[in-house]
């Protein structure tokens, strides 16, 4: 009976020991899909085409990340407003559009004039 009392401890704190590091590596380790849905828009908005800032409509606008229904609009309204946007710098005249916004959009948006030349 003695000898059975010596292994048991070792051996229950063991079992112990790796279920709980079973149960902390499947809460911690990414899941099957570890794609956030911020990178997964990025990345879909990235694979899309150029967007021209100052003739995109509405739903254009809307695959840019950080962009929704209301701030497209606002982009809309803003270029009727004050004239098309002269560089692509120029969206953060837009309210709500700050630098963040401007970083994140930066590389899929464009400005075209009437040579149909791009800037950036």
């Amino acid at each position: 009976m003695r000898k059975f009392k010596n292994w048991l401890f070792p051996v229950l704190t063991l079992l112990a020991l790796f279920w709980m590091g079973a149960v902390y590596m499947k809460r911690n380790l990414p899941s099957a899909d570890p794609v956030s849905t911020e990178y997964r828009s990025r990345i879909s908005a990235e694979a899309a085409a150029p967007v021209n800032l100052n003739t995109a409509k509405a739903e254009e606008l809307e695959k840019l990340p950080g962009i929704g229904p209301t701030r497209a609009e606002e982009i809309i309204a803003d270029r009727t407003q004050n004239g098309p946007f002269q560089t692509v710098e120029d969206i953060m005249r837009v309210s709500g559009i700050g630098r963040r916004t401007y970083e994140q959009i930066r590389d899929l948006v464009y400005v075209e004039d009437s040579y149909e030349n791009r800037y950036h």
